[in-house]
């Protein structure tokens, strides 16, 4: 599980305690690139951020934090964050690790999709679409990046294939709330 990821569910679980206090949510259709880049520019910054001196993360975060206005925000681009790279780097031609450049292989695709999709699924078991709505950002960041991208793969129902306006519009996003039972029964995903 990324780190990333981590770092959003204990910001997720904080703000969903201030939502109990009469606090307000970001409304999902303020998902946007914008926030990926936040993330990627103002926390990541080229780093792994499990490596940070904790000092460190918590400067950076407090830095990204200034940049999106509001705690729900910060959980809400984590989340987004980690569902638009994870799916973007699946559809590369290439990854890097400490011995060069590697080619993926059909079984990394899948395994990193599959990984994916589980933390997409226990996302939104617990009303959270962010993860859902970062996959479908993917195409948007690899054409930014001007990536090479292997996308035959991927599933012809995954949210990779709609631009996040569709899924905003859809039935599902037109209230806060998604269970995972309600995902289920879509029939989108059966995992």
């Amino acid at each position: 599980m990324s780190d990333v990821l981590l770092l959003a569910k204990d910001y997720y679980d904080l703000q969903r305690k201030h939502q109990a206090k009469g606090y307000g949510l970001l409304p999902v259709e303020q998902a946007n690139l914008s926030m990926v880049l936040a993330v990627e520019n103002r926390l990541i910054c080229g780093t792994q951020v499990r490596t940070l001196p904790n000092h460190e993360l918590a400067a950076r975060l407090q830095y990204l934090d200034s940049a999106l206005k509001t705690d729900w925000c910060l959980a809400s681009s984590l989340y987004l964050w980690y569902g638009c790279i994870a799916m973007a780097k699946s559809t590369r031609g290439n990854f890097n690790s400490p011995t060069g450049s590697n080619e993926y292989t059909p079984e990394l695709r899948w395994r990193s999709y599959a990984i994916l999709l589980n933390d997409n699924v226990e996302a939104l078991s617990q009303n959270n679409p962010w993860i859902f709505l970062g996959i479908s950002l993917a195409q948007e960041l690899s054409k930014l990046r001007n990536d090479e991208v292997i996308n035959q793969w991927v599933p012809p129902d995954s949210p990779y294939w709609k631009p996040i306006k569709y899924w905003l519009g859809h039935e599902y996003f037109n209230r806060w709330v998604i269970t995972s039972q309600e995902w289920v029964d879509t029939g989108k995903f059966d995992i």
